[in-house]
């Protein structure tokens, strides 16, 4: 009896600190229809984030156990970006929120009086969680486009830098060539649900991505990822969907990283 007790024992420890022993982290890419949610969870269970918080992710973050979330970042308060934003602010213990230093509907929500911290970012700010610096890019100023005054973030984990974008337009994206000399990006949130809005050939071509992901619903009203977008996206890098791949993890140890869909 000793042996089988030592045994379930055993497995019951393993089975709730799985992460906690666990040397890969990942970036998963949640598949939540027409809009964006992003987690990250840092090796050994050091960190745990998120990027923007849209409809069903919830559902995906409970599947994990997860019940601290150390920071959210708001790249920008639409609805496509933080419809469940409060309903996870009351469920699960969120430290902090960091959104655009230049997003008025961000400084008025209620939904900051939910967590422990709130820090506004514009270009030059970032966050370092256990030895993983987000460095914010953008904003530099205010614009009176919601979707330009959008975080845009860059992180690098093992050997693949990545850049969220948020719904940057071409408009950001240029300012972003003009002020940053060598943004070479291995792993790109398409800005904008892959709409013409954004992802220029000159931009593309300037970050030279090899993975670039769009968060988008099947049959969305909106017809994203617009077609030419697609194509060009195609041609130069190996693109996801969620609307056709699920979910989109990339997981990652320190030198290596290992990608998985999966519905």
């Amino acid at each position: 009896i000793k042996k089988y007790l030592f045994i379930m024992f055993g497995y019951l420890f393993i089975l709730n600190n799985i992460y906690v022993l666990n040397p890969f982290g990942e970036v998963t890419f949640i598949d939540v229809g027409q809009g964006d949610s992003i987690y990250i969870r840092l090796p050994y269970d050091k960190g745990t984030i998120l990027l923007d918080s849209f409809n069903t992710n919830i559902d995906y973050l409970q599947s994990l156990g997860v019940y601290d979330i150390d920071v959210i970042f708001i790249t920008h308060y639409d609805i496509d970006h933080i419809s469940s934003l409060e309903e996870v602010c009351t469920k699960f213990n969120v430290k902090m929120l960091v959104g655009s230093y230049y997003d008025e509907e961000f400084r008025k929500s209620n939904v900051l009086g939910l967590v422990e911290e709130v820090k506004y970012f514009k270009a030059g700010d970032e966050l370092c969680i256990n030895g993983y610096v987000f460095n914010c890019l953008y904003p530099f100023n205010k614009t009176n486009d919601l979707n330009d005054n959008s975080l845009v973030l860059k992180v690098k984990f093992a050997e693949l830098t990545y850049l969220f974008t948020g719904d940057i337009s071409v408009s950001s994206e240029t300012k972003l060539m003009n002020y940053y000399p060598d943004l070479n990006i291995d792993v790109l949130k398409v800005a904008h649900h892959g709409s013409n809005t954004s992802s220029s050939k000159e931009f593309i071509d300037y970050i030279t991505p090899k993975y670039s992901i769009i968060s988008a619903g099947k049959d969305n009203i909106y017809n994203h990822p617009n077609s030419e977008v697609y194509k060009l996206l195609e041609s130069t890098t190996t693109v996801y969907k969620t609307m056709e791949n699920g979910n989109i993890s990339f997981y990652f140890n320190y030198d290596k990283t290992i990608i998985k869909t999966y519905k």
